[in-house]
């Protein structure tokens, strides 16, 4: 029998939804996208790639998924990876500002 997965973010905690707004606002999203040439039989779901926008600019990744939980984790913790990278780099920003 096949071992069952088990969500990280199951039940969305407040850092999980804190990101996707803070990303939201700045117009940065991660969605899936059907991977086009697939068979469309009635019980096959289609894989997906994750597709990335930044400031109107789409960027789709050569990786494909299967759609899931685990596809619904990877792109929350895409979510919080950039939410933590854009509040380093504005840290830094005030703490050479304070420094002056």
């Amino acid at each position: 029998m096949a071992k069952k997965y088990k969500s990280k973010h199951l039940h969305d905690d407040f850092e999980v939804i804190r990101a996707i707004k803070f990303c939201f606002d700045r117009g940065i999203y991660f969605t899936p996208k059907v991977i086009s040439g697939q068979t469309h039989a009635m019980k096959h779901i289609p894989k997906v790639n994750i597709t990335r926008v930044i400031a109107g600019v789409e960027t789709t990744g050569k990786v494909e998924y299967e759609q899931g939980d685990e596809l619904y984790d990877i792109i929350c913790d895409l979510y919080m990876h950039r939410y933590s990278q854009m509040n380093e780099k504005s840290n830094e920003f005030i703490n050479k500002r304070e420094q002056k």
